[in-house]
């Protein structure tokens, strides 16, 4: 068998690889959620916070797929000693692109709460916990 030969059977087989392996990254299974969030760290008390972002599933170890789907927010007091605010929802586009708007209660001044955002499902989702004040 010649040189020019087997070089031209190799270059066949890689040809035959590339796509396959292009395929199997593809097919590999979400393994989570992650959020690219725009808003100030601190808001207004009786006023609405607003917030935009993308929210992406992850695919394997570090590819960003966006995320269509329900976006929830609420204030959650890590004391426990104030009631949570009811979870405010929003929708990701195709892009992943979504607008929140969370109402800040007016009496939440001397204790910050964390401001908490979930993309997906209770079983599967996540939650991503971000601290916030509160001026008058």
């Amino acid at each position: 068998m010649s040189a020019a030969l087997v070089k031209a059977r190799i270059a066949g087989l890689l040809l035959l690889l590339l796509p396959s392996s292009a395929l199997a990254q593809r097919a590999q299974p979400f393994t989570g959620y992650e959020l690219a969030l725009q808003g100030a760290s601190v808001a207004r008390a009786g006023r609405t916070a607003v917030f935009r972002g993308v929210a992406y599933r992850v695919r394997g170890l570090a590819e960003l797929v966006p995320h269509e789907g329900a976006v929830r927010a609420r204030l959650r007091w890590p004391d426990h000693e104030r009631p949570t605010t009811a979870w405010t929802t929003a929708r990701s586009d195709a892009d992943g692109r979504f607008r929140l708007e969370l109402p800040v209660p007016e009496a939440a001044l001397d204790d910050p709460p964390l401001f908490e955002v979930r993309l997906g499902t209770d079983a599967d989702g996540r939650t991503f916990e971000l601290p916030l004040s509160i001026q008058p």
